[in-house]
């Protein structure tokens, strides 16, 4: 997937150099790729999420992860993971193949964190709204 991913941004992110993060500690930060602009040398930390369940399905949404499980025990989702160091999270949608793991085409679509987060709240969207309402949902 990267293999595609990265010929995408070597396209159209023709402002920018991106490094592909592969250190472990950085990827559980939240970085999976750094794009720096070329002018200004501003870095960007980018998360990339992708629908792998979906495979040759364009699916007309993405699920932002608030809460999951581990053992039995929620755990904090990384949307609202203030430990995290994304900037944005670059959602690939629509992955088409041929064959398995070879891929073909993809959708990216860069969100930028900060203002998602922003766009919820003013709309009483809180991770304390939403953990309330995936508690009652259980």
């Amino acid at each position: 997937m990267s293999f595609l991913l990265d010929g995408y941004y070597r396209k159209y992110l023709k402002h920018y150099h991106f490094k592909r993060i592969s250190n472990l500690k950085q990827q559980l930060q939240g970085i999976d790729l750094i794009l720096t602009r070329k002018l200004s040398k501003k870095e960007f930390m980018i998360d990339e999420k992708a629908q792998l369940d979906y495979i040759n399905n364009d699916l007309p949404t993405f699920a932002f992860e608030v809460q999951y499980q581990k053992k039995g025990t929620p755990k904090q989702g990384w949307l609202f993971d203030t430990q995290k160091k994304t900037e944005f999270y670059a959602l690939i949608t629509a992955i088409y193949g041929n064959e398995p793991n070879t891929y073909t085409s993809c959708k990216i679509t860069l969100v930028n964190r900060k203002k998602l987060i922003s766009f919820l709240e003013n709309r009483k969207i809180t991770e304390t709204c939403l953990k309330c309402f995936i508690e009652n949902a259980a």
